[in-house]
């Protein structure tokens, strides 16, 4: 571990137990370019296990670091499963939040569990789809300037990260951005906060322990969330979208736009250029 991280580590280890009274037992940080620490805790007699996220490395943050951490506090204040959040550390600027068990994938999870766990994520995007969106407004979350707008906010703020950093000629993606320019869907109204990097989750005995990532957290349209999914999927498996975009329907009681979901799809395979 270099010097700058063992810093970083004695001023964390410091602010825990100055901040939640107890003491550090073991801390360590995750090896992968943005950096996150694991903790140990006692306090009381009882342990606590807590993860310290901090900003990106690899490139600038699509929103504030401090703005991820005020999106998951509003949807625990609903009582939406995410990691509790203990609080910020002003350096090395990161937030504290509890470790949460349970897997991330179904490498391990019987089919009938699978379903009932992806139903469970289902429930819990439905839910947040239908939040009032005022607090979120409150607290300074991410907004279009007009509801018809609310699909464009993120992709945006990539796009300006882009262009930030273009040194070169990328003509395939100036097409690409051109065409989104052109045929942004009608939202027809729809703002809601939304996940947008949906699809990430901890589970355990068929339920959703904890909504995970929560980094592009925003206020705009809900197919976001229905559309980033399926990228997640390739990797994952879910299940056939064509029925969890029916019981999303069912549990939200709205209709699904497709026409939006493959525009956000499209959209959404960009960032990672």
């Amino acid at each position: 571990m270099t010097a700058s991280a063992q810093n970083a580590t004695h001023k964390i280890t410091a602010w825990l137990e100055a901040n939640l009274g107890g003491r550090v037992q073991r801390i360590s940080r995750q090896s992968r370019w943005r950096p996150v620490w694991f903790a140990d805790m006692e306090r009381n007699g009882e342990m606590l296990a807590l993860c310290v996220r901090g900003e990106r490395t690899d490139m600038p943050m699509i929103f504030p670091l401090d703005h991820e951490m005020r999106f998951q506090s509003l949807l625990q204040e609903n009582n939406i499963p995410v990691a509790r959040v203990h609080g910020w550390i002003d350096d090395p600027r990161a937030y504290v939040m509890d470790r949460v068990p349970g897997s991330e994938d179904f490498s391990a999870t019987p089919q009938e569990e699978r379903q009932a766990v992806v139903d469970d994520y289902l429930q819990v995007l439905a839910r947040i789809h239908q939040l009032p969106i005022e607090p979120f407004i409150s607290a300074g979350i991410r907004r279009a300037d007009e509801p018809g707008q609310s699909g464009r906010v993120g992709i945006q703020r990539y796009e300006e990260i882009y262009r930030s950093r273009k040194r070169n000629p990328e003509p395939f993606m100036e097409f690409c951005l051109g065409w989104l320019h052109r045929h942004w869907p009608d939202t027809r109204g729809r703002e809601a906060p939304v996940l947008w990097d949906s699809g990430q989750f901890h589970h355990a005995d068929g339920r959703i322990v904890a909504a995970l990532d929560l980094e592009l957290g925003h206020i705009g349209d809900p197919m976001m969330d229905l559309a980033g999914w399926r990228i997640r999927d390739t990797v994952i498996g879910y299940g056939n979208f064509t029925d969890l975009y029916a019981r999303y329907a069912e549990l939200s009681d709205r209709p699904v736009d497709l026409d939006a979901i493959r525009i956000y799809y499209f959209a959404f395979t960009l960032s990672n250029h």
